[in-house]
């Protein structure tokens, strides 16, 4: 295999590869204080539906450069005298007294009953204090109807994990968000099958302090967050977020219908996604995780599910790394190809500041700067890809609107897949001072 060494090589046409060695004009830093992004011709990235509308639809493989991090938690032992939860009562989804990873699901269970009239608690580990229902013990809680202006809150210092079964759940909250996890060890949320189910905050929040600033999102969990199960939820995120986890958000399926005022989904350290439907409609960020104090976090894993994003920022956005195995994924970002962005913002289709590994999947990108972009390494193993980005005025910087199909700055390694670049300045770039390349055609 033929090794050549790159140094201020460049090709314009974007049907052709081409590697240019430059300095980056733009480092990809997320926008993340959730302000609406404007765009060269006065435009702004018009806002979701309106939320009061009710209406709801229904890596693996090694790859040089990256450090793919294990994102299951660790396990907690489970007790010899819990009992099994009752898996007699037709809820397909009610694993009994362990979650996926073996941890142990608490001795509390009740049946909560929402009502814009008061809430109903029938069993032990929650109660209810006016338009607020808390669980304070770890357990299985099945959850259903409409609360007009309350919210749900898990506050527990147990070790075993929390399931909230979703069979039907309508909350708002005005001013605070509707799902609020203060503290649990883990807490896990079943979308019960045929089920629909809506969460929806206000444009304001009051916190409990004038110091805080959380919660920040419709559904907010200070603790690891799961989300799976066959039936759909609708997130209207009012006020920044629409789900955000300050530590792990795995999602395995379920349907999604969410709009934000700032990021659609984010999981702080990171974000797993093994499968489900998704429609983002998001001001800033599609998906994304943001942890910058830990070189083994802020990364996203996508392994299967369907994915309709549009972001006013990127699309898909990590702070080390994005790693997809698998996928249909349709997205458009800042606008898409006809627009252009200062650069001092980012809108970007997929962002791994740290790498990138694809290896599968199909991705439909319209951004309006580069479609796929690291700081690091990028490796495409497979795959087909249909990638449109501003050809620019010439000079390929963002001053001028001219954007990468892909862009990498240290090393580009394809070997796979199927890539049509339909607009471009730069088909694929690889901006360093000096490396080693090994091309795969």
């Amino acid at each position: 295999m033929k090794k050549f060494g790159i140094l201020c090589e460049i090709a314009i046409v974007s049907a052709v590869l081409f590697i240019s060695a430059c300095g980056d004009g733009n480092s990809g830093e997320p926008d993340s204080d959730g302000d609406e992004l404007s765009y060269s011709d006065g435009d702004s990235l018009e806002s979701f539906d309106d939320p009061a509308d009710g209406d709801s639809s229904g890596v693996d493989g090694d790859y040089d450069g990256l450090d793919v991090v294990d994102g299951d938690n660790d396990a907690v032992e489970s007790g010899d005298d819990v009992q099994p939860g009752d898996s007699d009562d037709g809820h397909e989804e009610s694993d009994g007294d362990e979650d996926d990873n073996g941890n142990e699901i608490g001795d509390g269970e009740a049946d909560i009953t929402l009502s814009c009239d008061g809430i109903t608690v029938d069993g032990t580990g929650a109660y209810a204090d006016g338009s607020v229902v808390t669980v304070t013990d770890g357990g299985e809680y099945r959850i259903s109807g409409i609360l007009c202006d309350g919210q749900l809150r898990v506050d527990t210092a147990d070790t075993t994990i929390v399931r909230l079964i979703f069979a039907g759940v309508d909350i708002t909250c005005s001013n605070s968000a509707p799902l609020y996890v203060v503290q649990s060890e883990d807490v896990e949320i079943i979308l019960e099958s045929d089920t629909e189910n809506f969460l929806t905050d206000g444009s304001s929040y009051v916190f409990e302090n004038s110091e805080d600033t959380e919660p920040n999102a419709a559904l907010f969990s200070k603790a690891d967050l799961k989300i799976k199960g066959s039936g759909s939820l609708k997130v209207n995120g009012n006020y920044n977020d629409g789900i955000a986890s300050k530590d792990s958000l795995t999602i395995k399926d379920g349907t999604y219908i969410i709009s934000a005022r700032d990021d659609g989904i984010r999981g702080k350290d990171d974000v797993t996604i093994e499968g489900g439907f998704f429609t983002i409609t998001a001001v800033g960020d599609g998906i994304s995780s943001d942890n910058e104090e830990d070189a083994e976090r802020g990364y996203i894993s996508i392994s299967d599910g369907t994915f309709d994003i549009i972001a006013g920022g990127d699309g898909i956005a990590a702070q080390t790394d994005v790693i997809i195995s698998g996928g249909d994924f349709s997205i458009n970002a800042g606008g898409g190809s006809n627009m252009t962005v200062s650069d001092t913002e980012s809108a970007k289709g997929i962002k791994g500041n740290a790498g990138i590994a694809i290896n599968g999947g199909v991705f439909t990108i319209d951004s309006a700067d580069d479609c796929i972009h690291s700081n690091g390494d990028i490796t495409i193993m497979g795959g087909t890809f249909s990638l449109s980005t501003p050809s620019g005025s010439g000079g390929g910087d963002q001053s001028q609107g001219g954007q990468d199909g892909i862009h990498s700055d240290t090393n580009l390694q394809i070997d796979g897949g199927d890539i049509t670049i339909t607009k471009s300045y730069e088909a694929w770039k690889l901006c360093i001072s000096s490396s080693t390349m090994e091309p795969y055609m």
